[in-house]
């Protein structure tokens, strides 16, 4: 993850007392375990908590790696898929797991919105994560309860490099837009409720502030003076700047630095 994060894997480790990190010279840190018993210990914290089919895999891989090396016979547990939207309501609800689903993956804007007569900022939140549609589909119905609100997006043929080259894949994202002129203001208010109970951690925190301000700012209509536009406008540059201050991390070959 990127530097500007280091901090969480510093707690990470501190609450699990085992592993190290690796800070790279160019733009980011990880966490690593080596230890039979401490790789364990993880097992014991992930299996039979896992929300997203595609890291069941890779989880349930790992797994069988670990037998074939230290010759055990340790079996995955693969959480019961959510029947219902009630079901995930519920699990959501009762854990930080969305928070850290939006530290990884979520991202929030503000847009302008020029149009004849009529200024405004659109408000943005999207979440992505490729392979995994029916979840995200279902994760929308909480996040946008009513059909119209939000929508899953589906963007194909999206070129991506790999060590062989390129290849292509499905990137599945939903997001929400509100503007100026919707008379319903309040549009997302579980997952601003949500993020006042369950904090952010990562560098994203900051741009949750300056979008949460923003919301605020133009719910309350203050955003339909034009002082009160120049604020808003300000807080958009504002929000772009923090968003551009966070990278995703890519994979570097700096010689690593352990903690």
């Amino acid at each position: 993850m990127a530097k500007k994060d280091k901090c969480i894997l510093e707690y990470i480790r501190f609450k699990l007392q085992f592993g190290h990190i690796y800070t790279f010279k160019s733009s980011y840190v990880s966490f690593s375990v080596a230890k039979k018993e401490d790789i364990l210990k993880l097992v014991e914290i992930f299996n039979g908590r896992i929300l997203l089919n595609k890291r069941q895999i890779q989880f349930t891989k790992w797994i069988e790696s670990c037998n074939a090396y230290y010759k055990m016979s340790m079996q995955p547990i693969q959480l019961k898929p959510f029947m219902t939207v009630d079901e995930m309501t519920t699990y959501v609800q009762s854990s930080s797991w969305l928070t850290g689903f939006i530290d990884a993956e979520g991202c929030f804007m503000l847009a302008p919105l020029v149009k004849v007569n009529y200024h405004s900022i659109a408000h943005r939140f999207s979440l992505k994560q490729s392979e995994e549609r029916n979840f995200l589909e279902m994760l929308s119905k909480i996040l946008y309860p009513e059909a119209s609100e939000g929508k899953t997006y589906v963007y194909t043929k999206t070129q991506v490099m790999e060590v062989k080259g390129l290849c292509t894949c499905e990137d599945l994202a939903f997001s929400s837009t509100i503007s100026g002129k919707d008379t319903n203001k309040d549009k997302y208010p579980f997952l601003i409720s949500y993020l006042s109970k369950h904090h952010l951690l990562s560098h994203k925190r900051y741009a949750y502030e300056v979008w949460l301000r923003a919301y605020y700012f133009k719910r309350e209509d203050l955003h339909l003076t034009e002082e009160g536009f120049k604020e808003l406008l300000n807080l958009t540059e504002t929000l772009t700047q923090v968003n551009k201050t966070t990278p995703r991390p890519e994979k570097q070959k700096d010689k690593p630095h352990t903690n």
